[in-house]
Order: C-alpha cells, then structure tokens, then sequence
C-alpha cells in the first residue's frame, strides 16, 4: 500500500512538470524549428509555387522570397533573375510575357463580367487577347462557329475590344 501510495504522490507531483516539458517541446519544434527548415517554396503562393515548379524555376524561390514577390502576379514586374543562363533568362522574359498576356485576358473578362469563360479559354489554348480575336476572327465566315452560350458570350466580349 506504501508503494503505491509513493507511486500516485511522485506521479501527481511530477505530471505537471511533465505536461510542462511536452507543450514546451512541441512548441518550440512547430514555432522555431520546423520553420527553419522548411524550403522557401512552401513560404510563396501556392500559385507562384506551382509556376515555379511547372517553369523549372523552384531554386529561385529564396531570392523571390527575400526580394518581397511571393505572388504569382510579382512575376510580370520582375526584369531578370539572378545566377541564371542566357538561355534560362530568355525563356524567363516569354514565360513572364505569356503570364502578363493571361493577367489581361482575366482581367479584361472580369471587366466585362465574362471571368467565367477564362477556364474555358485556357483549356483551348487562348491566352491572351490576341488569341481570343484570332480564336473568334474566323466566326463571321461561319467557319468553326458552334452556336452555344459560351461562343455567343465570347463574341460579346470580343466586340467590347477597342478597333
């Protein structure tokens, strides 16, 4: 009986200390360990992050990081990249080129409250204005023109475009 009477007085004097220990272990490992090590990647947008990745891009997310961009808009503003080739920084100017042409294509159907077509557009390769004139300059000869709603809203907006 002396046993476990000893038993229960160490284990109700200590579990605090205990309880203590473990909330102070977990969290400094998720507050300032974790954090440390976790890549730069993970800190950006998903969006941005998914890019880089996609473009072959993901080793300069610590210098976007560190310079402020960590959305995926930031890109169209930046002129170069550091520590990259010719070859490499050319196809970062047509990749941030073709972002921009989509940027205005989303933003320009959001203007005129047509932003539901852009998935539609993606899927068919159009994106950017340009594409969409070339996409519907075809129509009047009634070539390729599928009278739908979603092809009728296109020509709407096509029509909203300045001359």
């Amino acid at each position: 009986l002396k046993l476990i009477y000893s038993y229960l007085n160490f284990v109700m004097t200590s579990w605090p200390n205990i309880c203590f220990v473990i909330v102070t272990s977990v969290a400094l490992i998720t507050q300032i360990i974790l954090p440390t090590f976790r890549s730069s990647l993970s800190q950006l947008n998903p969006d941005l992050a998914s890019w880089l990745l996609k473009h072959g891009f993901e080793e300069k997310a610590g210098y976007l990081l560190k310079s402020g961009n960590v959305r995926l808009v930031d890109i169209i503003e930046i002129n170069s990249l550091p520590d990259v080739s010719n070859e490499q920084h050319e196809r970062f100017l047509h990749l941030r080129h073709t972002l921009k042409n989509k940027f205005i294509l989303e933003l320009f159907l959001k203007r005129h409250n047509a932003e539901v077509l852009f998935p539609k557009l993606l899927e068919d390769h159009i994106e950017s204005l340009n594409d969409l004139i070339e996409y519907t300059s075809h129509w009047d000869q009634s070539e390729g023109f599928v009278d739908d709603e979603v092809n009728r809203s296109l020509k709407e907006v096509v029509e909203k475009l300045p001359k």
